[in-house]
């Protein structure tokens, strides 16, 4: 985002910032304000002070909030207050959908849990081969096209070990990946 730059048209007129050093302050204050933004998503280093033509504009970069930090809304309610980005616009998300983020929000994605009873048997081998060759194609000489099957799919996300208790295991997203569809039944 620029600040201190509008857009007619297909032109963009150069304008600046007069009080850069206020505009930047009251961005951070709106920014951690609790009552106008669920989240604060800027650091120092997204916020940048540009010189052009003797004229200071800002450029701010948004990153995308994590999923435990989603949905990012305004003023102190997700619902009715929440956006999602499409093209150039920004469109009100349905109450349904903003539901749906904060279902997800938990510590942990319902993808990475390991399942128990599961292994390696109940693959699709076929399945995981295309994947692997279709990988191997886009990245040729990528680290991760010489590992082993399980090494393979701790890389991707299919295999995971739980930190805390040592179990290992295939995760949801191993199964939903490259399972038989009896398994994912």
């Amino acid at each position: 985002m620029l600040l201190g730059v509008a857009q007619k048209r297909e032109r963009f007129i150069l304008h600046g910032i007069e009080r850069i050093e206020k505009v930047k302050k009251e961005l951070f204050d709106t920014a951690n304000n609790r009552g106008k933004a669920s989240v604060n998503l800027l650091t120092n280093s997204l916020v940048r002070t540009i010189t052009i033509d003797q004229r200071s504009i800002l450029e701010i970069t948004i990153p995308r909030a994590a999923r435990q930090d989603r949905p990012v809304f305004l003023n102190g309610n997700p619902l009715g207050n929440t956006y999602i980005r499409l093209h150039e616009g920004d469109q009100r998300l349905s109450n349904d959908a903003v539901k749906r983020m904060l279902a997800e929000q938990r510590e942990e994605s319902r993808d990475t849990r390991i399942l128990k009873g599961f292994d390696l048997d109940d693959l699709n081998g076929e399945s995981l081969r295309s994947y692997r060759q279709v990988f191997t194609n886009r990245e040729p000489n990528h680290p991760w096209n010489s590992l082993e099957q399980r090494e393979f799919l701790q890389c991707i996300g299919g295999w995971r070990k739980d930190r805390e208790s040592g179990e290992t295991g295939i995760t949801a997203a191993g199964i939903l990946m490259f399972g038989d569809h009896t398994t994912i039944q």
